[in-house]
């Protein structure tokens, strides 16, 4: 009986050192598990944060202060949150928590492993991010996870991603097209508001949910094939009926060409980009000097 114990005791004891890798004492180290089965360790050295072991990570809140978002994570805890952060490296993480690095405004870089398959809601939103590659094996960008991202101007989803959650690429500003993967079914509200030089959205032949105001705030064309599984125009204009006037129908012939009307293009970043936004400018310019009552816009 008193072997049994003993065994027991020192199984506890190595699951408490796995769960928080921190050394006694040691300074910006911290446990990130979101449960106790969850052995996550977070550690700060300079600028460059480190979260490494398996599970899931912690899910955090956020708050303004001084007109900056700010994290309620451990790493955060300046009055202008995880402004210093410039490197942050993810390993063996399944899932990133929410607002986990939600103002890192200086974040110049994050590295993936592709034990990634879920980004929590509010993860990097407002981040300084100028590129972003995103984890091989994702499924799932949580309602805002990347939102708010103003410097990059290209972005690859991975075609392993099902769901891409509300307001995802909100206030995307320096984007300019966006091709969604076949992997994906579901898109959330506003996941292209304000994204104000986003120009052609190719959906992939899997979308076939589309939540009210989808497509709010983008005048981007939305390129979409019909397939068997559903129409265009009955997947865009049941919630989407303003969206209606930009959908561009596409086909891919045997020879991977894309067909839209009468012309053929060789790649999706072949398809033309309209810009619509000087029109409407246009538009509220001279309503507001009171010079026309409406101006109408035939779309090509």
């Amino acid at each position: 009986m008193k072997k049994y114990v003993l065994i027991f005791g020192l199984v506890v004891a190595w699951n408490a050192n796995a769960a928080n890798d921190c050394a006694d004492g040691e300074q910006n180290c911290w446990d990130c598990g979101k449960t106790a089965d969850d052995l996550c360790t977070a550690r700060l050295e300079g600028t460059n944060l480190t979260i490494t072991g398996t599970g899931e990570m912690e899910d955090y809140g956020w708050y303004k202060s001084e007109g900056v978002y700010v994290t309620t994570a451990p790493w955060g805890n300046t009055p202008k949150g995880n402004t210093e952060i410039t490197d942050i490296t993810i390993d063996g993480i399944t899932r990133v928590g929410n607002s986990a690095f939600l103002g890192a405004t200086n974040l110049e870089n994050i590295t993936f492993s592709d034990s990634v398959l879920e980004i929590g809601a509010n993860a990097l939103h407002s981040s300084g991010l100028t590129h972003l590659e995103l984890p091989a094996n994702l499924k799932v960008l949580e309602g805002g996870s990347i939102q708010n991202i103003k410097s990059i101007d290209n972005i690859i989803i991975p075609d392993s991603v099902e769901t891409i959650g509300d307001a995802v690429f909100n206030h995307w500003t320096s984007i300019e097209s966006i091709v969604i993967p076949d992997s994906v079914k579901t898109l959330g509200h506003h996941v292209f508001s304000s994204c104000d030089n986003l120009k052609s959205i190719v959906l992939g032949d899997g979308v076939t949910s589309i939540n009210i105001k989808s497509f709010s705030g983008t005048l981007a064309y939305i390129y979409c094939q019909d397939t068997a599984e559903r129409s265009c125009q009955d997947l865009i204009g049941g919630n989407n009926p303003e969206a209606l006037g930009k959908l561009k129908r596409y086909t891919v012939d045997s020879n991977g060409k894309i067909k839209v009307g009468s012309k053929t293009y060789d790649s999706f970043d072949d398809l033309p980009k309209y810009v619509l936004r000087r029109i409407y400018t246009l538009k509220e310019a001279l309503e507001a000097a009171g010079k026309v009552n409406s101006v109408k816009i035939r779309y090509r």
